[in-house]
């Protein structure tokens, strides 16, 4: 073992499987309206039958909404996952929200907790995450950007990394990030494989080698044929645990990394150069086969075919540690680079922000290519503009399309808006000019959607403070669209992680609204029901704490306050 790396226990080396299970899926997770929550079929299926065959497993989490973090609240769900496996199979998790490339921010105390409840209790063994930005300045993207390949990236990771190790209960196992065109952003002028190499060295951190992720990095680089397998010792070999291999494909001259199933054959060349390179390598970790969805558990024959050539690959690797090579070569090191961990200065939040800006709001993309932006961008100069475009425009779709548990689409939720909007623009039926718009617009400011992270607005709230400003709709319009899909959110999620406006109310039993409309309607989330009708105005007053009309010492009236008080408190809304 290489000094001084914390290693994940795990007794043997094999072939093991990692799925990401997403929400309302097919091949994952079942969503129920009442928290009943399951596996779908196929997969219990897939595990029950296959697991055994493997040497250990990880799985990807995934929020299941946009509430605060609590174990209890994936428990149905991961229950069942855990169930189908057998007992003594070795586990792990895959993060997706420690955010370990951010300048501005590392992983937050409430993230780290939350992720040591999981693991203790399924008895996870180590966590591991790509190192990128999985969100920018607390706003998700649609694929994890690798890291700035700069000093100060280098140091931002530097000091994520040590926060997260310090955190976490289990060995952090960091895994070299993904480049894949038309949705990574490349940024900075150091090699990525010595960045990782330096990184891994500054925090003691054991590796995970995706070589999808590294035959992207050397094809984006313009590397073709066996130069794609050069270079090999600049990469933390001592400190390799665990490789990974997930479907990829080559789109015409893009390097894709598809998750479907179906490895290149450049990827099995990469693992049988790595193998006899990695003294510590314990793991080989097929990722996310691709599932018939009948439910019987089987794969889709090409994946079932990788997983094949995967197994025969890896057959003679599956020894005695003495039998297995070490690294051959010496790393060719970096020249010094201070990778302090301290907070980030103001320049450095200063240029997520920026990022942040550039990847979302297609005003500032354009006056970024005219060179009128703010000094702070000029560490973001490597950027190649037709990649921030693609990027961005995964970004917008990802912001469009993004279904919310309980709500759906922003274009389904606020239905007259936008037809107000194709009204005035039919030219764009496919509404993306409307959502460029949007997140260019001042209204999206306050929101961010980062587990973990609580505090910030709505995304829906943004839309509609948008909607009233562009007038999509008279004001009483965006009001009651506003109302339904935010109290349909409470409904599903009575503990949100967002903050809901001044005119969401808490009640004994959820949440509660008023609108301003003739007749007030009401708005609410009482213990797993949406509630929607109209009211009378001495309910709306009674509810609201205002004077009415009721408020006279007539003995008639005050028995009507009294009835409807007492109605209210039985539902409790008071």
């Amino acid at each position: 073992m290489t000094p001084g790396v914390r290693f994940p226990a795990l007794a043997g080396r094999g072939l093991g499987v990692g799925m990401d299970l997403r929400w309302a899926d097919p091949a994952g997770f079942q969503t129920g309206p009442a928290g009943d929550d399951g596996l779908a079929p196929a997969l219990r299926a897939f595990l029950r039958a296959q697991a055994p065959g493997f040497a250990h497993a990880f799985f990807s989490w995934q929020p299941r909404d946009r509430a605060r973090l609590r174990v209890d609240d994936y428990a149905p769900a991961w229950d069942q996952l855990m169930s189908a496996l057998p007992a003594a199979l070795p586990r792990a998790l895959h993060h997706t929200a420690l955010n370990l490339a951010a300048l501005a921010s590392a992983p937050s105390a409430a993230l780290l907790d939350f992720t040591n409840a999981l693991c203790e209790r399924y008895r996870l063994r180590w966590v591991n995450e790509d190192v990128g930005f999985w969100s920018l300045a607390g706003r998700p993207v649609p694929y994890p950007l690798p890291p700035i390949l700069d000093a100060t990236g280098l140091r931002a990771c530097v000091r994520n990394v040590r926060q997260a190790q310090r955190g976490l209960a289990v060995p952090l196992v960091v895994e070299f990030p993904g480049f894949a065109a038309g949705v990574s952003l490349v940024m900075g002028d150091l090699d990525a494989y010595d960045f990782f190499r330096v990184l891994a060295e500054e925090t003691g951190a054991p590796v995970t080698l995706d070589v999808g992720h590294l035959l992207s990095w050397r094809w984006w680089r313009g590397f073709r044929g066996q130069a794609l397998f050069d270079d090999l010792a600049r990469l933390p070999l001592a400190h390799a645990f665990e490789i990974h291999l997930s479907g990829c494909e080559l789109d015409g001259d893009r390097f894709v990394d598809a998750h479907h199933g179906r490895l290149l054959d450049e990827q099995l060349v990469m693992l049988e150069r790595l193998l006899p390179l990695c003294p510590n390598l314990h793991a080989v970790t097929f990722e996310d086969p691709r599932l018939q969805t009948d439910g019987d558990g089987t794969q889709e024959p090409a994946s079932q075919r990788s997983l094949d050539r995967l197994r025969q690959a890896v057959g003679g690797w599956s020894a005695p540690p003495s039998s297995l090579g070490a690294a051959t070569d010496e790393p060719v090191r970096l020249q010094t680079v201070d990778v302090d961990d301290g907070t980030p200065d103001d320049v450095t939040a200063g240029t997520e922000t920026a990022l942040t800006f550039l990847l979302f709001d297609s005003d500032v993309r354009a006056a970024w290519r005219n060179g009128t932006l703010a000094e702070t961008v000029k560490a973001l100069a490597t950027l190649v503009p037709d990649e921030l475009e693609a990027a961005a425009s995964a970004a917008r779709a990802m912001v469009q399309q993004r279904a919310h548990r309980g709500t759906g689409r922003l274009a389904d939720a606020f239905p007259r808006c936008i037809a107000g909007w194709r009204a005035a623009h039919p030219d764009d039926q496919t509404l993306d000019a409307l959502f460029d718009r949007f997140l260019a617009s001042a209204a999206v400011a306050p929101w961010h959607e980062q587990p973990g992270r609580e505090g910030g607005a709505s995304i829906e709230e943004c839309f509609a403070a948008f909607a009233r400003a562009a007038g999509l709709a008279e004001p009483l319009v965006c009001e009651e669209e506003l109302l339904s899909v935010l109290l349909r959110a409470l409904t599903v999620t009575p503990q949100p992680a967002f903050l809901p406006p001044p005119a969401v109310r808490r009640a004994p039993g959820g949440w509660f609204a008023v609108s301003a409309a003739e007749p007030p309607v009401l708005h609410a989330a009482l213990r797993g029901r949406y509630w929607c009708g109209p009211i009378t105005p001495l309910i709306a007053a009674t509810l609201l704490g205002r004077p009415s009309a009721f408020d006279a010492p007539s003995s008639t009236d005050s028995a009507a306050v009294a009835a409807v008080r007492a109605r209210l408190v039985a539902m409790e809304l008071l």
